[in-house]
């Protein structure tokens, strides 16, 4: 994943394109971590900072896995 403009893309493997990462996807990433899942549901902003929050706060629970 990458920050361009203060926005995040997450590249598909399959299709080689970049995909924004907001909200929505931000909800499927966390849809196994309840616990994140209801802290970003109260987040009211899209922000590269918020998002980026959230996957700093994966990164260690995808690489345990």
């Amino acid at each position: 994943q990458m920050c361009i403009r203060d926005s995040y893309y997450e590249l598909n493997p399959e299709t080689g394109k970049s995909e924004f990462v907001g909200r929505e996807r931000m909800m499927q990433l966390l849809a196994g971590y309840p616990t994140l899942h209801a802290e970003f549901e109260k987040e009211t902003s899209e922000s590269a900072e918020v998002i980026g929050k959230y996957l700093r706060a994966l990164r260690p629970l995808i690489t345990n896995h």
